[in-house]
C-alpha cells in the first residue's frame, strides 16, 4: 500500500483526499488572480494621480483687457476713499493701502487671474491715483475756503500755493508722503499672497 503522505495526496478540511496536484493549481491560480488584481489596482491609481497631476497645472487664462478695467475700477474706488477721508480731516494716507488691494482685487475678479504683468500694471495705476487722488482733495479743500473759486481753478492753484506757503507746502507733502508709505506697505503682502501659490 502506498503512503499516502509522500507528498502526493492531502485530506482537505472535509475529510475527503485531495491530490496535490490541485491544490497547486489552485494556489498558482489564486496567486494570479491576486497579482492580476494588485497590478490592475496599481494602474488605477497611477492614472488617477496622473490625472491629478495634470489638473494641478492647468492655469485660468489671464485676460489682461479685463483686468485692466477691474484695476482701474478697484483704483476709482480707492481715489473716492481717499477725497472722502481727507475731507473729514483725517490723513488719507490709509486710503492708498485699500487702493492697492483694490486694484489687486479688481484685475483678479475681470481678468480671471493675476500674473506679474498684471501686478506691475496695478502697482503703476495705484501710484499714479496717489497723486491726483491727493490733488483733488487739496482742490476740493482750497474751494471750501476760497468762495467763488471753482475746481478746476483751485487744483491749478495747487503749485502756486507750494511756492508762496511754506506750510501749505509742508503740509501737502508730509500728506502725500505718508500715503505714499502707506501705499508701498500694501504692495508687499499682496504680491506674497498673490503669487505664493
Amino acid at each position: 500500500m502506498e503512503n499516502d503522505f509522500n507528498g502526493q495526496n492531502q485530506v482537505n478540511q472535509d475529510g475527503e483526499w485531495q491530490s496535490a496536484g490541485s491544490i497547486d493549481n489552485g494556489a498558482s491560480s489564486w496567486g494570479q488572480s491576486s497579482a492580476q488584481g494588485g497590478f490592475s489596482s496599481q494602474n488605477t491609481t497611477g492614472t488617477a494621480n496622473t490625472y491629478a497631476a495634470q489638473g494641478g497645472l492647468v492655469e485660468k487664462p489671464v485676460n489682461m483687457v479685463t483686468g485692466i478695467v477691474g484695476a482701474f475700477i478697484g483704483v476709482l474706488i480707492g481715489v473716492v476713499l481717499w477725497v472722502i477721508i481727507y475731507q473729514m480731516g483725517f490723513i488719507a494716507g490709509i486710503a492708498g493701502f485699500v487702493m492697492m488691494i483694490c486694484a489687486f482685487k479688481g484685475f483678479e475678479l475681470l481678468g480671471g487671474r493675476i500674473n506679474i504683468v498684471g501686478a506691475i500694471i496695478c502697482i503703476a495705476f495705484v501710484l499714479i491715483a496717489v497723486y491726483f487722488a491727493h490733488n483733488i482733495s487739496v482742490a476740493i479743500s482750497i474751494m471750501q475756503e476760497m468762495d467763488g473759486v471753482g475746481f478746476s481753478a483751485a487744483y491749478k492753484s495747487i503749485p502756486e500755493f507750494r511756492k508762496l506757503v511754506s506750510e501749505f507746502d509742508k503740509a501737502y507733502l508730509h500728506d502725500l508722503l505718508f500715503g505714499y508709505g502707506l501705499t508701498l506697505v500694501a504692495i508687499i503682502p499682496s504680491i506674497k499672497g498673490k503669487f505664493r501659490r
